[in-house]
């Protein structure tokens, strides 16, 4: 018994056009998650409280909400506060914010462990905190 490809190989080009904008989608959501979860976990390392609030408020809310349910509220309950995107932007949307909450925690704690001698040492050399 033989595998038949055929079918395959008719669609092969659609297949590999739908993976390349597949990686490209990931690729975009990925880089903005990261960006946008530095900048989080910045503002939840903020000296004023209001801030780190609204950081930790952010944090929690997204990781808490399931994935499919953001998707969702963005794409089927945006056009209700004028926010009319096309199912690709509105899924990258939400990629980039959900993903951006668990990077903040990821940089978070990788500021947290840093422990406060080598902090001191870098300050001894002119180095910013």
């Amino acid at each position: 018994m033989s595998l038949d490809f055929s079918a395959v190989r008719d669609y092969l080009p659609a297949i590999l056009s739908g993976l390349g904008f597949t990686i490209l989608t990931w690729i975009v959501s990925s880089v903005g998650a990261v960006l946008l979860g530095l900048a989080v976990a910045l503002l939840r390392d903020s000296r004023f409280a209001p801030v780190r609030t609204l950081a930790r408020i952010y944090i929690d809310l997204l990781r808490s909400v399931p994935l499919i349910v953001q998707i969702f509220i963005v794409y089927s309950g945006g056009p209700a506060i004028g926010l009319f995107l096309d199912p690709i932007p509105a899924g990258v949307l939400v990629l980039v914010l959900h993903g951006s909450a668990y990077f903040a925690e990821i940089f978070r704690g990788g500021f947290a462990a840093v422990p406060r001698g080598q902090i001191e040492a870098a300050q001894s050399f002119g180095l910013h905190p």
